[in-house]
């Protein structure tokens, strides 16, 4: 096992969360309880350049993805930034690899100083975006030992209200 590995499975059982549990939202909601800090998800249609988005703001974080691509990407692209996250990676100054116009968008909508990460084409471009991705390969092993594959490759039903309904046809998302 390497120090990196080693390392991102500390941060993974430090959470001391319930797999058998693992929904996107459940898994949310744990991190903003642990981290006292609201985490909101947004999809966007980013221009092809961009997978995944993470803005700290003063008061919450913001997990952009692309709301174009295949859900099992998206899922992936959400549990990368929250990697970032909860391996306390340095936040970088996101205006120098995001476009004017997002930066314009996004500064006139959450803060104006943008601080966070950005995931690109290549998601091993940097120690950073590499430990990230083993942060999801490493979830992914726990949440298909415990039997919740379907959260990863099936959303949750958007309505609520449709949850239990849903669940009792056998979509255990």
């Amino acid at each position: 096992m390497t120090d990196d590995e080693a390392r991102v499975r500390r941060a993974i059982d430090g959470l001391h969360y319930d797999f058998s549990r693992f929904t996107i939202p459940h898994f949310i909601a744990h991190l903003e309880a642990l981290r006292q800090r609201e985490i909101i998800l947004n999809g966007v249609a980013f221009d092809g350049r961009l997978h995944g988005l993470w803005v700290r703001a003063e008061t919450a974080d913001y997990v952009f993805f692309d709301s174009r691509t295949h859900p099992v990407h998206r899922v992936h692209h959400i549990l990368h930034e929250l990697g970032h996250m909860v391996l306390g990676h340095r936040l970088y100054d996101l205006t120098a690899f995001l476009s004017p116009e997002l930066v314009a968008r996004l500064r006139a909508t959450l803060s104006p100083e943008l601080h966070g990460h950005c995931r690109r084409w290549d998601p091993h471009d940097s120690p950073e975006e590499r430990e990230a991705e083993l942060f999801v390969r490493l979830l992914q092993q726990k949440i298909l030992l415990a039997g919740r594959l379907t959260a990863l490759t099936h959303p949750d039903t958007s309505i609520d209200a449709l949850s239990r309904f849903t669940r009792s046809l056998g979509y255990d998302g």
